[in-house]
C-alpha cells in the first residue's frame, strides 16, 4: 500500500513537473496569486453581490460582538443589536473573527470578512492541490486547483460573508489528512484528521457532516 501511494504521489518520471520543476512551481504560484488578486476588487462595497440577506445578517451579528464591552457604544445600541443574535444559523465563527479585527481597527469594515473568506477558499485550493497530487500527479493537482479557484460560482461564493468558504477549506483539509492517515495509519495521523474534521463540523455542521462521512467511507474502502 505504501509503495502504491508513493508511486501515485506525483513523482512520475518524465512528467512536466519533474522535467521542469521551477517552471511548474512558478505556474503554481501564479495560479494562486491570480486567484487571490481577482477576488480583492471592490472589497469594501456593501455586500449586495451574493445572497444579500445572509451577508447582512452576518454583518449584524458581527456588530453585536463589536459592540459588546465597547465603552464607546451607548447601552441602547447594544440592546438593539443584541436582537440580531436570534438569526444564528451556525456558530458565528466568521462574525466573531471579523469583530475582533474591527476592534483592532476601531471601526466596522466590510472588507475584513471578505479577506478572511477569500484566504480560506484559496487555502482550500492549495490543500486540494496537495491531495490530488498525492493521488495522481502534480499536473492533475494543479488542474483541480484551477477548477476550484476559477469556477464562476466559486468566484462569487468565496467573497461572501458566510461560513461556507471556511467549511470548504476544512473539507479539503479532511481530504488531505485522510489520505495521509490511510497511507500509513497511526494514532497521531488519526488525531490530526479528527481535529480537522471537528473544526469543520463546528464551522458549518449542516453542510459538512454528510460530505465528511462520505469522504471517510470512500477512503476506507
Amino acid at each position: 500500500m505504501r509503495r502504491r501511494c508513493k508511486d501515485m504521489s506525483g513523482e512520475t518520471q518524465g512528467s512536466f513537473s519533474s522535467r521542469h520543476p521551477r517552471v511548474f512551481l512558478a505556474a503554481v504560484l501564479l495560479v494562486f496569486a491570480a486567484a487571490f488578486l481577482v477576488r480583492v476588487a471592490r472589497l469594501n462595497e456593501a455586500p449586495r453581490d451574493f445572497w444579500t440577506v445572509r451577508q447582512y445578517s452576518g454583518a449584524l451579528i458581527a456588530r453585536v460582538f463589536y459592540f459588546d464591552n465597547n465603552p464607546s457604544v451607548p447601552e441602547w445600541r447594544r440592546e438593539v443589536a443584541s436582537g440580531y443574535m436570534r438569526w444564528l444559523a451556525e456558530p458565528p465563527v466568521l462574525e466573531a473573527a471579523s469583530a475582533a479585527v474591527f476592534r483592532l481597527m476601531g471601526s466596522e469594515q466590510f472588507w475584513v470578512p471578505r479577506v478572511i473568506t477569500i484566504l480560506s477558499w484559496v487555502l482550500g485550493g492549495f490543500l486540494l492541490f496537495l491531495s490530488v497530487r498525492r493521488l495522481l500527479t502534480p499536473e492533475a493537482g494543479l488542474a483541480a486547483a484551477v477548477f476550484h479557484l476559477f469556477l464562476p460560482y466559486s468566484m462569487a461564493a468565496s467573497r461572501s460573508w458566510q461560513p461556507d468558504a471556511l467549511m470548504v477549506a476544512g473539507l479539503c483539509g479532511c481530504l488531505l489528512t485522510g489520505l495521509i492517515y490511510f497511507e500509513r495509519p497511526a494514532v497521531g495521523r488519526l488525531v490530526l484528521y479528527t481535529l480537522v474534521s471537528a473544526a469543520t463540523t463546528f464551522v458549518k455542521p449542516g453542510g459538512s457532516l454528510l460530505m465528511m462521512f462520505g469522504l471517510f467511507a470512500g477512503l476506507s474502502i
